[in-house]
């Protein structure tokens, strides 16, 4: 009798999670995060926070700042379900999550052949450590590794398995996004006494998407599909409305019941609520509290891609002037030493060379000019026309050897020479023109590269790109202007990265001039803007209520909302004071009136 009562006990904590067409789930299949749960357990494929560990272990390379978050959740029969999860997101190495729920209940009545002969309890707890990383721009992989560890009357058995999950953000269309999660692969099994117990498969797939219709409002809607292994397939629906940065208001479907759910966030601190009916059991309250810590994973890593490139950068400036001066030097004492030889044709070449590397070099220059002349006198004196021709001719065959192996840069080097001797030849200008297509074709694929690379963050591959580039003309303007771009970029990333310095070290004032700084060079800094808004909550003087009044229409507002708070219309409340914090952002008054309000909110 007492192993039926075992048996039962089983079934019944696990019945929050029943299938519709019979059988039987993990204890946990319910997940954790009132967030998540506020939208109907729809979010694999849009998640960036500790609760990713759960619902999609891909998620956790989204995670930006390090993140605690407690979670408890109160069932039927003085059940409980308590959870404890961390996210550790690195500047390189991806980022790392652990988990440790615990789902126990009070004391249940021993009954054997119906007499009463005592009480027995149950626990149930699972650990999980999760790993999520981003393969590459936009797609993101993950694994938790999971043990649990049951305790039943006395009964205990413990088990391991693993899920897998990845995210994809499309690149075609912001804010949309596709998840996959593996759920239980490979177990947990358990086995108390003789009764074996083995958590089934599921595989869940959905899309996300998400938007901002203005600079502090949200708009997300999940959609979630998943089969479990011999328990049919269930559909989760969630959506989120965001305002100004802090209040959050969420409903969902999950599988068979309706959820409702709130959130306020303030400063790194998340407070979440979620209802669900539990079937023909009491309605579920979930409650979940976070606080994200330390600085921005993200802007660290931009930040460090930025140093590399700025370093990349002054290696190459160094080691391209470097390099010119010793190949313009070299250059030019070989032209002077085959002068010296009486070579005239070959000295010729040679300071075209230097001219190559030194535009302004007055010296090859002249010498060229001089040359010049020496070898149209010659040829004057020596042998007429007939010799120029063939000379012509020799200079235009090795221009077509140098073509055919695309040596582009000595072909061209022998046309030029071949139209000294005879500045009217065809032939030679249409080579010369087939040269600059190439050249121009060329550099604008660099340029094509780099941009996208640019639009990647990818800065030190872009500025390979615009080396390659201006290897092949130093002086292209379209080029040039893509290497001040990349300039203006690693320069906005190490403003950014000193503003988040000062920001962490709460010195808001340096901190906000150089997040000036950092847009002056790169407006477009989606890093700089946000740090920019979170900078006018502490940076904007501290107002009262005199200054509210100072203002008939303010008054007013604030007025409505004490007489909506009065009428216990809170949430109506709460809308008329944050519109007022656009223009009272360090307003107490207003701050302690929406807190307040969104208490007595999550208590109707």
């Amino acid at each position: 009798m007492v192993r039926k009562y075992i048996i039962i006990l089983i079934l019944l904590f696990t019945s929050l999670s029943f299938a519709g067409n019979g059988g039987y789930r993990s204890p946990f299949a319910v997940g954790f995060g009132a967030r998540q749960l506020g939208m109907g357990g729809a979010t694999v494929a849009n998640i960036k926070s500790s609760s990713s560990i759960f619902w999609n272990p891909a998620g956790l390379a989204n995670v930006d700042r390090s993140e605690i978050q407690l979670f408890h959740m109160s069932l039927f029969m003085d059940t409980r379900y308590d959870f404890f999860a961390l996210a550790y997101p690195t500047t390189s190495l991806g980022a790392f999550g652990i988990g440790v729920g615990d789902l126990s209940s009070g004391e249940f009545d021993r009954i054997e052949d119906y007499v009463t002969i005592g009480t027995f309890s149950s626990r149930q707890d699972i650990f999980m450590f999760g790993y999520g990383s981003e393969l590459f721009r936009g797609l993101y992989t993950g694994m938790t590794i999971k043990g649990v560890h049951y305790d039943i009357a006395g009964y205990k058995d413990s088990g391991f398995g693993f899920d897998v999950g990845m995210m994809y953000n499309f690149g075609f269309m912001k804010g949309l996004s596709v998840g996959f999660k593996g759920t239980d692969l490979g177990g947990p099994n358990i086995r108390l006494n003789s009764t074996d117990q083995g958590y089934p498969t599921a595989y869940r797939g959905g899309l996300a998407y998400e938007t901002h219709p203005g600079d502090k409002h949200s708009v997300l809607v999940n959609f979630d599909y998943e089969n479990t292994e011999k328990l049919g397939s269930d559909i989760y629906v969630g959506g989120e409305f965001g305002f100004n940065d802090m209040l959050f208001l969420r409903a969902g479907y999950m599988a068979d019941k309706l959820t409702f759910g709130s959130g306020l966030s303030y400063h790194g601190f998340n407070i979440d609520y979620a209802l669900a009916s539990m079937s023909d059991l009491e309605t579920s309250h979930r409650i979940s509290v976070s606080y994200a810590f330390g600085g921005s994973v993200r802007a660290k890593r931009d930040s460090r891609e930025s140093r590399i490139a700025e370093r990349r950068l002054n290696d190459y400036k160094d080691e391209q002037e470097s390099e010119r001066k010793s190949k313009l030097d070299k250059e030019l004492e070989k032209a002077e030493s085959l002068e010296d030889e009486g070579k005239t044709y070959e000295a010729i070449e040679s300071y075209y060379r230097v001219l190559a590397l030194d535009v302004q070099n007055e010296k090859a220059s002249n010498k060229v000019t001089v040359l010049f002349e020496r070898i149209r006198q010659d040829i004057a004196n020596d042998a007429g026309k007939g010799y120029t021709d063939q000379l012509m001719q020799s200079q235009i065959e090795l221009g077509d050897s140098y073509f055919e192996r695309k040596q582009y840069k000595d072909a061209e080097e022998q046309y030029n020479l071949a139209l000294i001797l005879n500045p009217e030849n065809q032939y030679a200008k249409d080579r010369l023109a087939e040269i600059e297509q190439i050249s121009l074709d060329e550099i604008d694929a660099l340029n094509n590269s780099a941009n996208s690379q640019i639009t990647n963050g990818n800065y030190d591959a872009a500025l390979e790109s615009v080396s390659k580039a201006l290897a092949i003309d130093p002086n292209n303007r379209v080029t040039l202007a893509g290497r001040d771009r990349i300039i203006n970029l690693v320069e906005s990333s190490k403003y950014l990265n000193e503003a988040l310095k000062y920001f962490d070290q709460a010195d808001y004032t340096r901190s906000a001039a150089l997040v000036d700084s950092a847009l002056a060079s790169n407006p477009n800094s989606e890093g700089a803007k946000s740090l920019k808004r979170q900078l006018a909550k502490y940076t904007a003087d501290v107002t009262t209520l005199e200054d509210i009044k100072k203002n008939n229409d303010h008054w007013s507002t604030y007025l409505q909302g004490m007489e909506k708070y009065q009428a216990g219309e809170y949430k109506e409340a709460i809308k008329l004071w944050q519109s007022l914090l656009e223009s009272y952002p360090n307003n107490p008054n207003l701050k302690r009136n929406i807190e307040q309000a969104a208490e007595r909110a999550a208590n109707e």
